[in-house]
């Protein structure tokens, strides 16, 4: 089977900032950058190397279902401090992860509602 990632052109072209910053010498975001990286390459491993999300989270699922028009929702906690928020698409051939939001731990207590 095929696993690929994408990320989300908003986080993609901010990831891609940081990217830039930290090649002219800005590491102000290196971390925020590592922790990006590290979650893209552990779902490159295993799509399902995060927890799903349950659907009873209605706050959740109905800002990410009104944004991106999701219909499954995972969550990876790529350190103690730091979630990747993604999305599954593909079929027995292809499994595409679809990161959707990549946030601290703070921030996903927040929008996820716990």
């Amino acid at each position: 089977m095929n696993n690929q990632v994408k990320i989300v052109p908003e986080l993609y072209e901010y990831f891609k900032k940081i990217e830039d910053e930290i090649k002219s010498g800005n590491k102000t975001n290196e971390g925020e950058y590592k922790l990006i990286k590290k979650g893209v390459d552990l779902l490159k491993q295993d799509y399902k190397k995060g927890e799903h999300v349950s659907k009873r989270n209605q706050k959740a699922y109905s800002y990410y279902i009104k944004k991106y028009g999701i219909t499954n929702l995972w969550k990876l906690n790529v350190s103690k401090d730091w979630r990747i928020i993604y999305t599954i698409q593909g079929n027995e051939i292809e499994v595409i992860s679809i990161i959707l939001e990549s946030l601290s731990h703070k921030e996903y207590e927040r929008k996820f509602g716990y």
